[in-house]
């Protein structure tokens, strides 16, 4: 992740109503619960697949999609990496 974006302290947590990810550099987004369906990952696994957020912003659904507003570019000058052991 391009650390100097980061605003506040990243936590990792499950989904929320109305959370959302940036799908691509022109500020498009979509939501979490869209998501899950377009991927047809089952209701039950929805709940425990962890986020990571940046206050309110989705950075990361763990293990599928890392948001466009926080990926490494040219500009990058200092990378955050984030490694999560266990699941499946």
């Amino acid at each position: 992740f391009d650390y100097d974006i980061i605003k506040s302290r990243p936590v990792l947590r499950n989904r929320r109503p109305g959370d959302y990810i940036l799908i691509d550099r022109q500020g498009n987004r979509q939501k979490i619960k869209k998501f899950f369906i377009n991927e047809k990952i089952p209701k039950e696994k929805r709940e425990i697949i962890p986020l990571v957020a940046d206050g309110d912003e989705i950075m990361w659904i763990v293990g599928y999609r890392q948001s466009k507003a926080y990926q490494i570019t040219d500009k990058t000058t200092t990378i955050m990496e984030i490694e999560i052991y266990g699941g499946e």
